[in-house]
């Protein structure tokens, strides 16, 4: 059977503003899915049943980088259809916890602790979740206070806003964004910053299912009153058991992953990052067990 596409369209059911893009954010390689050396995950479900799961993950990151320490992680969760509740910590110090919590139709809360040194850092977040629209409001350790909406207009069309106070350094922020599914195979999506003097900033994309193997993608940021800009464009093509993600960006920096299925609980990965602007290359090989 092939391996399903990471990415799919919304249809009428909401989402969160941070969302409106999210098939570029699937298709481009997250940093954290470009390894340098070996990474091993292995999860393991201790309690299972009709209303609930208990598991818990174990990592090794082995690495020659000294900017990229090596570290072994130990991590447990435990959800239910509404909730949800995980905590992380690994022998660099760094412990994480977060927690899902429903409060009524539609409303749930959801929090986040981090302690680690001086970067300690706690948030919460309040969701509200209607039939065609999603609010949020948040605040965190740092006095950043924000709220988000995002609505959907009908025929594949959202569009939504998002405000942002930091109290520290008495600093706003305003943006605007939109997204057009358009047939069930195209994304286009828009987000506008207003900028102050420099005027504003913009991130657009788009987004095509070519076939059912083949996806494609790109994205353009710029802040046209400074006349700076930056893109890149990328694919996915899935294939029996597995799938590979490609992208280049203007900068010439090339970044692949190759994640192949085993059986029905192992993936081997295969990552490399190369800009030879900056001549800095990064090769990595993975191992995720347990289906993690």
């Amino acid at each position: 059977m092939q391996m399903a596409s990471s990415t799919g369209f919304s249809g009428p059911v909401p989402f969160k503003y941070e969302q409106h893009a999210r098939e570029f954010q699937q298709l481009f390689p997250a940093a954290s899915e470009v390894l340098e050396g070996f990474r091993m995950q292995l999860q393991k479900s201790v309690s299972q049943s009709a209303t609930h799961d208990f598991s818990t993950a174990h990592g090794i990151i082995m690495t020659a980088n000294p900017r990229v320490p090596s570290e072994y992680s130990f991590g447990a969760t435990y959800h239910t259809a509404t909730s949800m509740l995980m905590a992380r910590m690994d022998t660099n110090g760094m412990i994480l916890a977060q927690t899902k919590l429903p409060l009524d139709e539609g409303l749930s809360l959801e929090g986040v602790f981090q302690a680690a040194g001086p970067n300690d850092f706690t948030a919460a977040e309040l969701e509200w979740k209607g039939a065609d629209f999603v609010a949020t409001l948040k605040t965190n350790s740092q006095l950043v206070f924000g709220t988000t909406y995002m609505q959907h207009l009908g025929k594949g069309v959202f569009a939504g806003v998002e405000g942002e106070y930091n109290a520290e350094e008495r600093r706003s922020k305003l943006a605007y964004a939109a997204r057009w599914e358009q047939k069930k195979d195209t994304v286009w999506s828009v987000e506008v910053q207003p900028q102050g003097a420099q005027g504003f900033a913009v991130q657009a994309g788009w987004f095509h299912r070519i076939g059912d193997r083949l996806t494609a993608g790109a994205q353009i940021n710029c802040i046209p009153g400074k006349r700076v800009a930056d893109g890149k464009i990328g694919y996915e093509y899935s294939f029996f058991h597995g799938r590979f993600r490609g992208c280049i960006d203007t900068d010439g920096k090339v970044q692949g992953v190759l994640e192949e299925k085993l059986n029905g609980a192992a993936n081997f990965v295969l990552s490399a990052d190369m800009n030879h602007s900056k001549n800095e290359y990064r090769f990595g090989i993975g191992l995720n067990m347990g289906g993690m």
